[in-house]
């Protein structure tokens, strides 16, 4: 599963979920937990981390 978080300058990143496959739903909720952060990156990597989901930076 991929994650693409595109800031308002253009610029995208894209992670890669890995390690054991967690529950679409348990990544979601981390993303929508992210996205009401003052920091939306800090708060998505934040909120992964919390629920034990590895992530790779793709680019």
């Amino acid at each position: 599963m991929q994650v693409v978080y595109d800031s308002v300058k253009g610029k995208r990143l894209v992670l890669n979920i890995t390690g054991d496959k967690p529950a679409e739903s348990l990544v979601h909720e981390a993303l929508r937990e992210g996205i009401g952060a003052k920091n939306v990156l800090n708060g998505i990597m934040s909120a992964l981390n919390a629920r034990a989901i590895d992530v790779d930076f793709v680019n």
